[in-house]
């Protein structure tokens, strides 16, 4: 885990993994608070980019950090 922060109506976690998809799963199947999983969305980035790739919920568009 890199970090995290808190604000505007939401929460940031940030972990550096190769393997976003995957680790994804695991964080997600440990979620203590399962009945706010309809709100989670998450997305992944390479370092060196700025552009975010959803991968929660299936279907998601568009993921950005605020």
């Amino acid at each position: 885990m890199d970090g995290h922060d808190f604000g505007s109506g939401e929460m940031n976690v940030f972990v550096h993994t190769d393997n976003p998809k995957p680790a994804f799963e695991i964080i997600k199947s440990l979620l203590a608070f399962k009945e706010h999983m309809r709100e989670l969305k998450a997305g992944y980035r390479d370092f060196e980019e700025d552009i975010y790739t959803p991968i929660y919920p299936e279907g998601l568009k568009k993921f950005s950090v605020v």
